[in-house]
């Protein structure tokens, strides 16, 4: 910091700092000895600095076209929020106060700030932050050029995340991140009931207990027509939600779309794969779900989803007639990670997918804990089209070391990283010597 102190850089525009181990002291070192009228942008996260530092940069009034503070993971704590509060940075656009434990009176400190009229982009996460926080944010008639805002990790209830939902100012927002609080069903009502959001593309509620009545609500919306992705994990919406959410027809952008450990059945597994609106979907996480062979045929069976990147159904209950049907699928031509992992698939299963015609641009296929023996690695060893594949994750099977040479002996796959074995049938000393006969180069290196 001396050296940049040492130069009068007048037009200086941003400076960075982040986990500089700076203290009070030091803030007030940078504040009292520079000028830098043209300074737009300040980045001190990961500092050590608290109530006083906050006060230096807030009473120097040569930062005047301020547009961007950065001072997440900091202790400022709520005297140095209620500070904070009171600068009159008209230009300000960013603020980023995650992990700063300004607490539930920092957060309605920062909600009743009625200057910042150019805000955009609001970070107030983990920070201890409840209803009242909420309220006052939510009553905010100033930051009408708001489009994101990020209260995830707190402790906000229902009574909270309706209040938020009843803002009318925000009509520019786009995303909204609610995730891990303690919102319940009647906060997912209001939320879906929001008239005013209709540029939302991003909402992130995981890991709140909105239940089937608040899944069902969200899935029910016809405002957001922009919307692009959609965060649901740990919200226990059931197959009730997720019929709700597989029969939405107004998210014509949706792009990705989390639903995974929700208790979703095959009822709710069949809704979302037979969900023909999606046309731009590219990830579709349902992991620790029970969608069965149900709910991974009527996915498979989905022929608008060309553009899907990402399929996670780990841990579904899926078994060999499901893995059949998803290695018929030649929709997928874009898939470059798909996860089966702790299902119920066998050989059968494995052979379908080792047939597979579609997927050539695969890089990852996840088979751990499931019941492949000898025969399905064999087929998935022989495949020829995932010429891009980088990691192939077979541990905890049934297979043994001939499925290891038939794996060694694929010369396609030559951009392989890594392959998982471990808990399958060890390779003796003298079968390691003979995959080195095979493929000397790259065999055991990629064996895990």
């Amino acid at each position: 910091m001396s050296e940049l102190l040492e130069q009068k850089l007048d037009g200086l525009e941003e400076i960075a700092f982040s986990f500089a181990s700076l203290d009070d002291k030091g803030i007030k070192v940078l504040t009292n000895s520079s000028q830098w009228p043209n300074l737009q942008k300040l980045y001190l996260l990961g500092n050590a600095i608290r109530k006083d530092g906050i006060c230096e940069i807030v009473q120097n009034k040569v930062w005047s076209n301020l547009e961007v503070l950065n001072i997440a993971h900091t202790k400022i704590g709520e005297e140095g929020a209620l500070a904070l509060s009171k600068a009159t940075w008209n230009d300000l656009k960013v603020l980023n106060l995650t992990l700063t434990s300004i607490q539930d009176q920092g957060g309605a400190a920062i909600g009743s700030n009625n200057t910042w009229e150019n805000l955009e982009y609001l970070y107030l996460g983990s920070n201890r932050l409840s209803k009242d926080s909420a309220s006052a944010i939510a009553n905010n008639t100033t930051w009408r050029k708001l489009k994101e805002l990020d209260l995830s990790n707190n402790s906000i209830d229902d009574e909270g995340g309706a209040a938020i939902s009843k803002n009318t100012t925000w009509e520019m927002l786009t995303e909204l991140n609610l995730a891990s609080n303690k919102l319940g069903t009647k906060s997912a009502l209001a939320i879906s009931n929001n008239q005013v959001w209709n540029n939302l593309k991003r909402l992130d509620l995981s890991e709140n207990p909105i239940g089937k009545e608040g899944g069902t609500a969200i899935g029910r919306n016809t405002l957001w027509k922009n919307l692009e992705q959609l965060r649901l994990s740990s919200c226990e919406i059931g197959d009730e939600g997720a019929l709700a959410i597989g029969s939405n027809t107004t998210w014509t952008k949706l792009q990705e779309l989390y639903l995974s450990y929700n208790n979703i059945g095959p009822k709710g597994g069949a809704a979302i794969g037979c969900s023909m609106i999606w046309k731009n979907l590219k990830l579709l996480s349902l992991e620790g779900n029970q969608i069965g062979d149900k709910g991974a045929t009527a996915i498979a069976g989905n022929t608008c989803w060309k553009d899907i990147v990402y399929l996670d159904l780990s841990m579904n209950e899926i078994g060999d007639e499901g893995a059949v049907a998803i290695g018929r699928n030649t929709t997928w031509e874009n898939l470059e990670l798909i996860r089966l992992g702790d299902n119920n698939i066998g050989d059968r299963g494995a052979l379908s997918l080792s047939n597979n015609t579609a997927w050539g641009r695969l890089l990852e296929l996840t088979l751990v804990h499931n019941l492949i023996g000898d025969e399905g690695g064999i087929a998935i060893g022989r495949n020829r089209l995932w010429k891009a594949l980088q990691a192939l994750s077979l541990d905890n099977n049934q297979i043994r070391w001939k499925t290891a040479i038939e794996l060694a002996r694929n010369d396609a796959w030559n951009d392989i990283e890594t392959v998982y074995l471990s808990e399958n049938d060890r390779l003796t000393r003298e079968r390691r010597n003979a995959l080195r006969t095979i493929q000397s180069s790259k065999t055991l290196s990629v064996f895990r």
